[in-house]
């Protein structure tokens, strides 16, 4: 129930564009739009961390156009 309130919480945010959840250590990817670093940090600590069900966030910055490979079909 917790990682379901965090989620949604994360998830309803206008700068959230994309939301995984992902295996290993770390819950969750959420993917932002900011307008620059100072927006980011606000994010961070002003939405993000004052979620009781967040402990910590760590940051990746995307530098550039994504690019994403075709999906290869197998014949059947």
């Amino acid at each position: 129930m917790r990682s379901e309130v965090k989620s949604n919480c994360l998830k309803a945010l206008p700068e959230t564009l994309a939301f995984y959840n992902v295996s290993g250590n770390k819950d969750y990817l959420v993917h932002v739009a900011v307008s620059d670093s100072t927006a980011l940090q606000a994010l961070i600590i002003d939405k993000f961390l004052a979620l009781p069900q967040v402990a910590h966030c760590r940051t990746q910055l995307i530098f550039g156009d994504p690019w994403v490979a075709p999906l290869q079909h197998s014949p059947e």
